[in-house]
């Protein structure tokens, strides 16, 4: 009877054996399948990083802010993808897996696409700048063409007219003026109204009065092309210097640049009337051109068209008419002339009648005025600085794609109105944003503006640089408390989206905390199994002894202490075959509990409190008129903002001054408090009947100090009760069932009562 027993015991032992093994195979497959999960999500993230980095390098600094915050808005959603994957299934993991997979490859696909229109964009640029300053080099080789021709002539002796010569002095004066910048001389400088020209460099003496003396113009060196940067620049004449030269005139003086060679004397006609008996002085410039410039692209000195000997394609040609057996036209005769599609057939006195000079002043003037605005206009100061120009000018273009027609001033109107008005329709939360931010820093600042009307006037802020952004936020400060204002409003926009947020959160928080609270029996079975059996494992020895129970943190210890004959099982292995099969938790609950410590205790209680703190400082404006600032919590008086009065009104015709009737603000206030108390309301007592329930949880557990309040950061001692309960619920849950599979139960009840046998 003894052997049979023995046999029986044996051979389920031996199938207990398999179905560990195989229980454990099917465990390591799972774990397997996990690591890797969770290794592919860590690889796409990193791909993701890699990708996003390349592309803040690639794109212009006012973007990368934009890419930031969608770095930070993907690691999130990849974060709490991942927490939620880990804790469901293995199918489920796989099907968000691939989810995720085609999201990552539509994104990386996008950014590819952002990418290669950034290059496309950045490369045309470049090509566009090439082009232009190739137009600006063929500009230059252009006029050095010109001047060697009209240099040409007269050594020729060629009859030259007083306008000609002076040009040609021009001319050679801006030459040397080039040269003398590319060998490292002193630039050449223009004045404003772009006719007294000068040169550093010069060393030419120019004709002087009263005596007679011809002009003695310089041999010119060949052409030489011109930097494209050269183009645009003032053309200069060479300064009259100090020194005695012809007549009472002044002759040459001094200079960086080496002197010239010796002039040949000009034709007799081409020198000026001189008056004798004065001081003589520098030639008058002549003035520049005054037409726009035309940046085509001229044709070459030479065609490059060969002969009709030296044409291979005519060769060719007529070496097939050869071979065909045609009569071939000698090469060598002579062709008709075709002319020249440019050359009038009546010359150049044609061109003028057609083109006479004063209708191409009518039509192709230069506009000096703009010229002189914007010279002007980068002399002026501005007292914001360059990143609150930006981004009240962002502002403003934005308003005027919006409403297209409107002009700056009318802009500026409109956003105050908006302002007054709480219009939020007009002023959208990201403009309210950069307002708040703008008037916050400028009065840090120092207040320049309002400083700078005040010893100015306000007429004065059009001689600032961009007036129209000065007086916008002029305009906005002059509403009186504007920073808490703004605050408010900011607060009104963003109501909707934080009560539907908390009541989400809450919903999960609640549906957590009652799994727990409905659990508490079964709960209590578990721990007070698990405190007998710990009590009589440390009984006799010198182990500590729990009274009255154990931590919330032991409850890892429950599954680290291994059983000695069959390092398999451990502690809570046990304690759940000593109870009944009922289940505890299910996969519902689990999930209910994961949502839940994901969401964290102390960020639903945090915001939570801030939109209903938030709402109750609104609500003081509405009941006393003051406003409690929430990062300060200093009070401040809201007032509504009184009319400008306007020139010609006597102060003693009105004892007070009148109310701006355009400011809504006290209004709208009112009007928003009675239509959100009853939700906010209804969320002050869901928070606190979530957060009691979470309290009596923690005494229930006997371990509040270590639990209650929730904590706040990863660096608080105390953690979340949730976090904890999800973690042992996992665990029960996965032990309950390998102690069904294994028939662990049924073991300990054979041993159990063999023990019992043998006493």
């Amino acid at each position: 009877m003894v052997v049979r027993n023995e046999e029986a015991d044996r051979r389920q032992l031996e199938e207990h054996q398999r179905f560990v093994k195989q229980s454990r195979a099917e465990r390591l497959r799972n774990a397997t399948k996990v690591e890797e999960l969770i290794s592919n999500y860590k690889e796409h993230e990193a791909d993701l990083r890699r990708q996003l980095e390349r592309e803040r390098l690639e794109t212009l600094p006012q973007e990368q802010e934009q890419n930031e915050a969608l770095v930070r808005a993907e690691l999130r959603k990849w974060q709490s993808r991942l927490e939620g994957s880990c804790a469901g299934e293995a199918d489920t993991c796989e099907e968000e897996v691939r989810e995720l997979k085609n999201r990552v490859l539509e994104e990386a696909q996008e950014l590819a696409r952002l990418t290669k229109t950034t290059a496309e964009v950045s490369a045309e640029a470049m090509r566009l700048r090439v082009q232009h300053a190739e137009g600006e080099a063929r500009l230059i080789q252009g006029e050095l063409q010109k001047l060697a021709e009209v240099q040409a002539a007269l050594d020729a002796g060629g009859p030259v007219d007083d306008a000609e010569l002076q040009e040609l002095e021009r001319q050679k004066a801006k030459l040397e003026a080039m040269e003398c910048q590319s060998v490292g001389g002193s630039t050449a400088v223009e004045d404003d109204n772009g006719l007294d020209e000068q040169s550093a460099c010069g060393s030419s003496q120019p004709p002087s009065r009263g005596s007679g003396t011809p002009p003695q113009p310089r041999q010119l060196a060949p052409p030489k092309a011109a930097p494209a940067q050269a183009q645009g620049e003032a053309a200069v004449a060479p300064a009259p210097g100090k020194g005695k030269g012809p007549g009472k005139g002044k002759g040459p003086g001094k200079g960086k640049c080496p002197p010239p060679p010796k002039p040949a004397p000009p034709p007799p006609s081409a020198a000026p009337k001189a008056k004798g008996g004065g001081k003589g002085g520098a030639p008058v410039a002549a003035k520049k051109s005054n037409l726009v410039t035309l940046y085509w692209k001229p044709l070459p000195a030479t065609s490059g068209i060969k002969g009709p000997a030296e044409d291979p394609m005519l060769s060719q040609c007529a070496e097939l008419l050869e071979a065909a057996g045609g009569a071939v036209p000698s090469v060598e005769e002579p062709r008709e002339e075709l002319g020249n599609v440019f050359v009038a057939e009546d010359g150049e006195e044609q061109v003028e009648k057609d083109l006479p000079t004063s209708m191409i002043q009518v039509y192709f003037k230069r506009r000096e005025a703009a010229r002189q605005m914007e010279a002007e206009e980068t002399q002026k100061v501005s007292l914001l600085d360059d990143k609150q120009s930006r981004m009240l000018g962002i502002l403003m273009s934005k308003h005027r794609m919006a409403n297209k027609g409107d002009s700056a001033g009318q802009i500026v109107r409109a956003l105050k109105r908006a302002v007054l008005h709480c219009n939020y329709d007009v002023l959208k939360e990201e403009g309210l944003s950069l307002i708040r931010k703008v008037i916050r820093d400028h009065v840090a600042d120092g207040n320049k503006i309002k400083e700078y009307v005040n010893a100015n006037g306000e007429a004065a802020l059009k001689k600032l640089k961009e007036p129209y952004l000065h007086r916008l936020v002029y305009e906005i400060m002059k509403v009186p408390q504007i920073q808490e204002r703004l605050e408010c409003m900011l607060f009104q926009i963003a109501i909707q989206e934080g009560l539907e947020k908390s009541r989400e959160t809450l919903e999960v928080l609640a549906k957590a905390l009652q799994v727990l609270d409905s659990r508490r029996e079964a709960l209590r079975r578990i721990f007070s199994t698990a405190h007998r059996l710990g009590q009589s494992m440390n009984s006799n020895c010198r182990a500590p002894q729990a009274q009255r129970g154990f931590t919330l943190a032991s409850l890892e210890k429950l599954v680290t202490t291994k059983s000695t004959a069959c390092p398999k099982y451990d502690m809570l292995h046990v304690v759940m075959a000593m109870l009944g099969p009922e289940p505890i938790f299910t996969a519902e609950d689990i999930n209910k509990l994961a949502k839940a410590k994901t969401a964290k205790c102390s960020a639903i209680y945090q915001d939570c409190w801030e939109l209903v703190q938030g709402f109750y400082a609104v609500r003081e404006i509405k009941e006393t008129g003051a406003y409690k600032c929430t990062r300060t919590g200093a009070k401040v008086k809201i007032e509504r903002r009184r009319r400008t009065r306007m020139h010609g009104e006597n102060e003693k015709d009105d004892v007070e001054e009148k109310i701006d009737t355009d400011d809504l603000f006290l209004h709208k206030i009112k009007d928003f408090v009675i239509e959100h108390s009853g939700e906010v309301g209804s969320i002050a007592r869901a928070i606190l009947g979530c957060f009691s329930i979470y309290k009596d949880l923690a005494l229930f557990f006997d371990d509040v100090d270590a639990v209650y309040p929730p904590p706040k950061d990863d660096q608080d001692k105390k953690v979340d009760l949730l976090l904890v309960m999800h973690n042992f619920a996992q665990q029960v849950l996965t032990h309950q069932k390998e102690v069904e599979q294994d028939g662990l139960r049924q073991l300990l009840m054979e041993s159990k009562k063999k023990a019992h046998d043998e006493q």
